[in-house]
């Protein structure tokens, strides 16, 4: 799985020696937290490339090939969606209205399937719905984050600051505790604790 931040900066140190924490967190944001980046040392291009391979590998091999998906322009159009709605509440309905739209038809269930298998193969992180009144997590609305930046940031040339923070602040305070949607002020806390 991904580098926390505080594994990212403990990886890090040999490559940049004592970079301030707001650098080195910028760098982060760069190239997101995958293991092997301290092999390249880091060095962007080589990351992105890296980065890139790892991504479509997990795709055609974690996800078309084992999940036996038939339609592979169909499962990158719904992975492309959910990864452009980070930290947005969506559903699987709104993603076959979105295709719909773009000409393409298709079932909330196959989009549920794939969003799944994306899940299953650590591309994605789903986090449900919480009724903050009951307490009761509900099935549909849920909120999904890339698994690490440098993924978003490969096949993405356009990116909100807002997106990818909120996305790190995320993955952190899921390491530590079930977050839901609605979780009131968790990404304040995340913030604190992050650095």
């Amino acid at each position: 799985s991904p580098f926390s931040f505080a594994e990212y900066k403990e990886a890090a140190a040999e490559t940049f020696g004592n970079l301030d924490v707001e650098r080195l967190f910028l760098k982060y944001l760069e190239t997101g937290g995958m293991p092997f980046l301290p092999q390249v040392r880091f060095d962007e291009t080589a990351s992105y490339q890296y980065l890139d391979d790892l991504f479509w590998a997990i795709l055609s091999k974690d996800i078309v090939r084992r999940k036996e998906v038939r339609d592979v322009d169909l499962l990158e159009r719904i992975v492309r969606y959910a990864m452009t709605e980070i930290g947005h509440v969506f559903s699987a309905l709104s993603i076959v209205r979105f295709l719909k739209h773009e000409r393409r038809a298709t079932t909330a269930e196959t989009v549920l399937n794939y969003l799944r298998a994306c899940e299953e193969a650590f591309v994605i992180s789903r986090v449900e719905r919480q009724d903050l009144i009951g307490k009761r997590i509900l099935s549909v609305d849920e909120k999904y984050y890339v698994a690490d930046l440098g993924f978003f940031l490969v096949e993405f040339v356009h990116y909100f600051a807002d997106k990818l923070l909120e996305d790190v602040f995320h993955c952190d305070e899921s390491r530590k505790r079930a977050v839901f949607v609605g979780d009131e002020g968790y990404l304040h806390l995340a913030v604190l604790k992050l650095v």
